[in-house]
């Protein structure tokens, strides 16, 4: 349980640095808005990659440093593409915007943290 808490934790801070990212991209050094939510995303994987390897999976193996970060950048696009396929899936089927939204952010988190403890951190044999 408090593995999966860390996570959380881990994930909030990353959704901090994501959107203060994006906002400085934008605002202070002038970036096209795509490149800017691409910019902030890749920066929010890499500090969430970096907090999880210390903090919350901070026991488990601990692999080639590339081939990890590789690892964990599928695991989390693959999650985002959950988060945004249940939310647009909820949409259209009539479910009102903020349930849609938490549902999808919800089973992406599941997706994210299952994947990240199997497939990246794995626990020590």
């Amino acid at each position: 349980m408090y593995e999966f808490l860390r996570f959380a934790g881990v994930g909030i801070f990353g959704f901090f640095v994501d959107i203060s990212s994006f906002y400085i991209l934008i605002n202070l050094l002038s970036f096209q808005i795509f490149d800017a939510r691409f910019t902030a995303f890749a920066i929010a994987i890499f500090v969430t990659w970096l907090g999880n390897r210390l903090i919350t999976f901070k026991n488990a193996n601990k692999e080639n440093i590339s081939k990890q970060l590789f690892k964990y950048v599928i695991v989390s696009c693959s999650a985002g593409a959950v988060n945004l396929f249940i939310f647009n899936a909820l949409i259209i089927w009539g479910i009102i915007t903020e349930i849609s939204f938490v549902i999808g952010v919800l089973s992406g988190m599941l997706v994210n943290y299952f994947g990240i403890k199997t497939g990246v951190f794995k626990a020590p044999v």
